[in-house]
């Protein structure tokens, strides 16, 4: 409530694994997938469960709030959750969520992407070429998530109620991730929108089914079961993502020393990147203590290394968290 913990973000798809994942071992989010991109009951208790046994580990007590839609069902058995349905047709004034928070991080998570097309433009490609892959969204999302400030977090649950009502509002200085690169792309690319229609681009989108769309547990089939809703398709054929190619030490010191150079040229002090040698540093001993030796296992004469990729490719390809980066 105070904004001081924020969950890892639970990020629906309707593809179980596709080309963009390969090679990663730790997405920056929670993924889990569905033939409709919905939250479906069957997740919402694997989540809520999964949740559950981690406060309780912790010796925590929580008190989660939620909407009476039909992907919410009442879980039971919890140890360290109390779940508390809100009543219907109260969402929009009662859930914290609703009072700014979600618009936030879409605030931010737009600014990103707009951001990213200009980048793509200035680079001389047509814009109508742009392509985000379920992978970048998910890095993006992440991203805009740790940009929420806690004092966001606590004035809007102040605003649902949770607070006293004279208690203070904190004053939270946030500049819109979203006008300046809109208005640029407006001014100089001519890309015809507003800010209103980017803000509200997917506000009828539903997330959850409807009362007259729910599945009846008693009449779902063992595919269906699986994964909440139907059954979902195991890779993503109109995917465009490529697999992020195999990165090796050699790759590694290459892209260490490549911004290590930049970071003395432009100024730049070395503390996050000092962070970063240290992080990759603890994976290879913390890998070689798991792994077998496989010495010789990659060897070939005639194996063509990939270049030096971007850093974020780099430690998503070796699992390695994106906190702060």
């Amino acid at each position: 409530m105070d904004g001081s913990h924020k969950l890892p973000l639970l990020v629906m798809g309707k593809f179980k694994t596709l080309r963009c994942f390969k090679g990663v071992r730790k997405l920056p989010v929670c993924y889990q997938s569905n033939s409709k991109a919905w939250m479906t009951a069957a997740i919402f208790t694997e989540w809520i469960q999964e949740f559950d046994r981690t406060m309780h580990c912790q010796k925590r007590k929580v008190l989660l709030t939620f909407d009476n839609c039909t992907a919410h069902p009442k879980v039971t058995n919890l140890k360290a959750v109390e779940l508390l349905f809100l009543p219907p047709n109260t969402t929009s004034k009662s859930q914290p969520c609703d009072m700014g928070i979600i618009n936030n991080v879409k605030c931010h998570y737009r600014g990103t992407l707009l951001k990213r097309l200009i980048n793509y433009i200035d680079e001389g490609n047509d814009f109508n070429n742009f392509k985000l892959t379920l992978l970048d969204a998910a890095i993006i999302l992440k991203q805009a998530w740790e940009k929420v400030e806690p004092a966001t977090i606590r004035n809007c649950f102040k605003k649902a109620g949770f607070q006293a009502s004279d208690s203070e509002t904190e004053t939270v200085k946030e500049e819109s991730d979203v006008e300046p690169f809109l208005s640029r792309l407006l001014v100089e690319y001519g890309i015809p929108d507003s800010l209103e229609s980017i803000e509200n681009l997917d506000k009828e989108v539903p997330t959850a089914p409807s009362p007259s769309e729910a599945v009846n547990p008693s009449t779902q089939t063992e595919e269906e079961t699986e994964d909440g809703n139907g059954p979902t398709a195991e890779t993503d054929e109109d995917d465009q993502g490529e697999e992020i190619p195999p990165v090796n030490d050699e790759n590694v010191a290459t892209a260490m020393k490549t911004l290590s150079q930049y970071f003395m040229q432009k100024g730049i002090t070395d503390d996050l990147l000092t962070k970063v040698q240290k992080t990759i540093d603890c994976h290879k001993v913390q890998s070689k203590k798991k792994a077998p030796s496989r010495l010789f296992s990659n060897l070939s004469l005639n194996k063509e290394w990939p270049k030096p990729l971007s850093l974020t490719s780099l430690l998503l390809s070796s699992g390695i968290n994106l906190v702060g980066l």
